[in-house]
């Protein structure tokens, strides 16, 4: 799993020897290479954005990956009605509505090339993959929410099943000092 830890230095290394062999190349420029970076609203997804801002050469998919708020089949078995799914469904559109504009107007206020992609479901973790790979993303960039041990032993962690399941390297950013885990 270390291995897949990505560095910028590598990323950096890499775009030199794509540059390098398209000068010494009489075929066209490749495009830019797409990083999915994944946001959820919270302050550890920003950050994720801020920290590989930046980079005129790179194209950034901001992927947002969420379920319905309703927890559906609960151990009661208490079935919703319809009106309880239009109004999680309706709640869920709304949150992405903000969610997106939020994203690119911070994409714009930093001047970098990004676009926004949600994608229902509720394993976080394996939407990522799959947008990684459906985008042919040459990086996935992630936050940590930074749980304690015990919740993301209970809960599990998106930044584990990214790193164990995608083929692409995978950044991890932690977070900033001074700033606590949550839980």
């Amino acid at each position: 799993q270390a291995s897949k830890l990505f560095t910028m230095g590598s990323l950096a290394s890499t775009q030199r020897q794509q540059q390098s062999a398209a000068e010494t190349s009489s075929a066209p420029t490749a495009s830019p290479q797409s990083v999915l970076v994944a946001v959820d609203g919270s302050l550890h997804s920003q950050q994720a954005l801020e920290w590989f801002h930046g980079r005129p050469d790179v194209d950034i998919v901001l992927l947002h990956a969420a379920g319905l708020s309703l927890c559906f089949g609960a151990p009661t078995a208490v079935v919703p009605s319809a009106a309880d799914v239009d109004l999680a469904l309706e709640d869920t559109r709304m949150r992405v509505a903000r969610l997106r504009q939020a994203m690119l107007a911070r994409c714009d206020s930093l001047a970098v090339r990004c676009r926004f992609r949600f994608v229902e479901s509720l394993n976080p973790g394996a939407a990522i993959v799959a947008a990684a790979e459906a985008e042919k993303a040459a990086l996935v960039v992630v936050g940590t929410r930074g749980l304690g041990n015990v919740r993301r032993t209970l809960l599990g962690s998106v930044s584990n099943y990214v790193i164990s399941h995608c083929r692409v390297p995978v950044m991890i950013v932690p977070l900033q000092n001074g700033q606590q885990p949550a839980g």
